[in-house]
C-alpha cells in the first residue's frame, strides 16, 4: 500500500473500508478464508480477491515481492527526479 493510499494513514482499518480494495485471500474452503467470508458477509457487497493463494506463506511472498517491485520504483524516481 503506497504512503499516499486513503488507508496508510488509519491507525485502525475495519473490514468494510476493505470491500473495494484490492486483497490477496486465501482460497476458498481453508479456514482463514472462511473467517473473511464471515467478517465481510456483514455487507450486501461481494468481496473479489485480487489474488487467491492456497498457503499463507505464497501469500505472504507475493505481499513481498509486490512491497520490493514498489519501493524499487520510488527508489528509482527518486534517483532520476526531473530526468523524464
Amino acid at each position: 500500500m503506497s504512503i499516499n493510499h486513503s488507508l496508510a494513514q488509519s491507525r485502525e482499518v475495519a473490514w468494510q473500508d476493505l470491500l473495494d480494495q484490492p486483497l490477496f485471500l486465501m482460497r476458498h474452503a481453508t479456514g482463514l478464508r472462511t473467517l473473511a467470508d464471515k467478517a465481510f458477509s456483514k455487507w450486501s457487497k461481494r468481496v473479489k480477491p485480487a489474488y487467491e493463494v492456497s498457503q499463507v506463506a505464497t501469500g505472504l511472498d507475493l505481499v513481498a515481492e509486490v512491497m520490493q517491485v514498489a519501493e524499487a520504483f520510488v527508489e528509482h524516481f527518486k534517483n532520476h527526479a526531473g530526468k523524464y
